[in-house]
């Protein structure tokens, strides 16, 4: 094991302690493998979650119900549940799943207060449901909903399911879907993995009764791109998922649609090395209190630590907890707390996969990126400094090789996101006081941010 490895190890368990009382498990009285879905009930006061939850040894699933106070466990499923939704005070569930209690239940049915109703989708799962404007949405990879011939998307108004004719798309092998859907500026927006004839890739309007581009170009660029959540935010349509900027893309695992053009989000999301040359993923966003609450797998917001999960308010990115150190599957907010599903050990702690937050004896304050909106190229310093050396014992030396950051704040914060040092900008900085471990170093300006990791040995 190197010396840096031993640090960042050391570092994170020191801090494990001062953690316990951030993320609690919520007493679920199961064992959870992964969460995929939680829905919040405001009228009957209740939480649903769903996804791969193991009920029984023979394979089968279970949903689970909270009400402020205690768990139900039920229902024996023979696969995923991906979506719950409320409509017309009657819940409705999608998924993988074509059996529950040993009845046939197709993908898609809703609870009548005694009984599961089987609506039946075939051809596919269902992947989400979305109630939009008092109609229900239910998207995915079926062919058909109770009969009715609708390919990925197909609409429930209360009294009958109708189709909305979205196109025979050139699917990317097994892993092609329509993920979500949302009415921006009275129009049908749909988002996945698919490409159609007419040029739509991944996303797609549909315009006076016909399935056309969102903007000029084909919408996400990149073999792999792919987008999991929409949301209208401000008046604007977010989307979220998989979507590099390095294949030409506007935005970074995020972007948004103003009616005319694709626009950044700040400056989105980045990899661990606070770069866009890697990978992020958006895998559930909501509004919330007029801010959008984003989860996934990223760990920085606006070029500041926000791991796997931050709100962004119009102008500014911000983290709930600088420490999350796991993606985000699903999350969900109940009562006023947030809850997310994980994997079993967040934060060092055991959550059995669902954790809830608890600020505890904290005194809680969000960490939040600078308060601009520019692109992504406007914000970033690339290869204007140099920092080193890296790990360090005691000098760190700050090279500024334009002269364009003499103006500039640096600040260093621990593992914690306790800011441990402020200097205006300066060519070396002395670090011999500072416990032994792993902080984070941000230069900043009015225009230009960037925050590397540093070692402290």
């Amino acid at each position: 094991m190197s010396k840096k490895t031993l640090y960042i190890l050391l570092g994170i368990l020191i801090t494990i302690p001062a953690l316990a009382q951030k993320w609690i498990n919520t007493g679920i009285p199961i064992s959870l493998a992964q969460v995929r879905m939680v829905t919040s009930d405001t009228i009957n006061n209740k939480m649903y979650v769903g996804g791969f939850i193991p009920f029984d040894t023979n394979g089968n699933i279970a949903i689970c119900i909270y009400d402020g106070v205690s768990w139900v466990v039920k229902d024996t499923i023979d696969n995923i549940v991906r979506s719950m939704v409320i409509y017309n005070n009657e819940l409705y569930m999608g998924g993988d799943f074509v059996a529950i209690n040993s009845q046939s239940m197709e993908h898609l049915i809703k609870w009548n207060v005694t009984n599961w109703i089987n609506i039946g989708a075939s051809g596919g799962n269902v992947l989400n449901l979305r109630v939009i404007n008092n109609d229900l949405y239910a998207v995915g990879t079926f062919t058909q909903v109770a009969g009715i011939n609708s390919n990925s998307i197909a609409k429930w108004n209360g009294t009958s399911w109708s189709s909305v004719n979205f196109p025979a798309s050139y699917f990317l092998g097994n892993n092609s879907f329509v993920g979500d859907c949302a009415i921006y500026n009275g129009e049908l927006y749909a988002g996945g993995n698919f490409h159609i004839s007419t040029g739509q890739t991944d996303i797609a309007v549909l315009k006076n009764g016909t399935w056309q581009r969102v903007g000029n170009s084909d919408s996400l660029k990149g073999a792999f791109s792919s987008i999991n959540k929409l949301e209208v935010f401000h008046n604007e349509l977010y989307i979220g998922g998989y979507i590099l900027h390095s294949e030409g893309n506007v935005g970074n695992g995020i972007q948004r649609w103003d009616g005319v053009n694709w626009k950044t989000v700040g400056t989105g999301l980045q990899d661990y090395n606070n770069t866009t040359n890697s990978g992020t993923s958006v895998l559930d966003m909501m509004q919330y209190k007029n801010k959008l609450y984003v989860a996934g797998g990223f760990s920085f917001a606006g070029n500041s630590i926000a791991p796997n999960l931050a709100t962004w308010d119009g102008t500014k990115w911000c983290a709930i907890d600088t420490l999350i150190d796991k993606p985000i599957t699903a999350f969900g907010i109940f009562q006023d707390t947030i809850y997310v599903g994980t994997n079993d050990i967040f934060e060092g702690n055991f959550i059995n996969s669902f954790g809830k937050f608890t600020v505890g004896n904290y005194s809680y304050t969000e960490e939040c990126s600078s308060d601009f909106d520019v692109s992504i190229n406007e914000l970033l310093i690339e290869n204007q400094i140099s920092i080193y050396p890296n790990p360090t014992t005691s000098f760190l030396n700050i090279i500024d090789k334009d002269n364009q950051l003499q103006n500039a704040t640096i600040q260093i914060k621990n593992y914690l996101g306790q800011i441990v040092l402020t200097s205006p900008f300066t060519s070396q900085i002395n670090l011999s006081n500072l416990s032994v471990g792993m902080y984070f170093l941000s230069i900043q300006d009015k225009s230009k941010s960037k925050t590397v990791k540093i070692i402290k040995e």
